[in-house]
This record gives C-alpha cells, structure tokens and sequence, in this order.
C-alpha cells in the first residue's frame, strides 16, 4: 500500500498546486476531512470541504507545496512541508507546516496540519477574529490567541 499511498498524496499535492479545488476533491474520499489541528472541528464531506476550499483559496493565486521530509507507513503519508504561496492583493506565505494523511480506496480520507496558525493568517491579509471577546484581535492578543 505505501506505493499507492505516496502516489494518491503526490496526486492530491498537484491538484492543490493546480488551484482547481474541483481536481482537489476528486483526489478526496467523499466522507474524508480536512483538519487544521488550529481549527477546534474538521471540515469532513465534500460539501463542507467545497465550501471551505472555496474560502480558502479564493484569493490564492500561486502554490507550491514543498516537501522537506516524508514518511509513508502502509496507508498513512506524513511530512514536514512548506506551503509557499502567493495571494491576488500580493500577499506571500511560506508557511512551515507538519502534515499526516491517510489514504483509503486510492483516494485521500484524512488530512491533518499543524501550521503557526498567526503565520498563516498575516500571510493572507486576513484579520482574525475572536469569537469569544467579540472582537479583530490587535497584535497584542495574538501572542496569547489559541483556538
């Protein structure tokens, strides 16, 4: 399995780099998710994960994901990477980030990142927002922000 697992991965990361969400969820299981471990739920089914891809990469207009180090154990892919991107109002992220995957049915089920969730955000030009003060964080309450 660690040769189709490494392939469907390698597939999902050109899909990604292509910008066409639409190529990204055909690599994706219908019932797989998306996990941002910053995020305190997953994105699970290929209706939320439309509509989350959508938000998310609406504005990006270049990625490359660049992987430093990989693992692949049976139907399971884990690697060290940069997300290197740009944005339409000129943003730049080069954003380091640890990911784990698993593959099921020769398609991506679980996709995890561990990410600087701040890095991420400055990178896209987004400000973010606390839900539970009901406010725009300003930068003194980033360094304490957890979700």
């Amino acid at each position: 399995m660690s040769n189709e697992t490494l392939t469907v991965v390698e597939n999902m990361f050109k899909a990604w780099e292509s910008l066409d969400m639409n190529a990204v969820l055909d690599n994706w299981h219908k019932d797989g998710y998306l996990w941002s471990m910053m995020n305190a739920e997953k994105t699970q089914g290929h209706e939320k994960l439309s509509v989350h891809l959508d938000r998310l990469m609406s504005t990006c207009t270049r990625l490359k994901i660049e992987v430093q180090n990989y693992v692949v154990s049976g139907d399971t892919y884990m690697c060290e990477c940069i997300d290197d991107f740009d944005t339409e109002t000129g943003g730049h992220g080069y954003i380091p980030t640890a990911r784990v995957m698993t593959v099921r049915d020769g398609k991506v089920d679980q996709w995890r990142d561990y990410y600087n969730r701040a890095t991420l955000m400055a990178a896209m030009g987004v400000e973010e927002f606390d839900p539970k003060q009901g406010k725009k964080l300003e930068p003194e309450d980033k360094k304490f922000f957890i979700i």
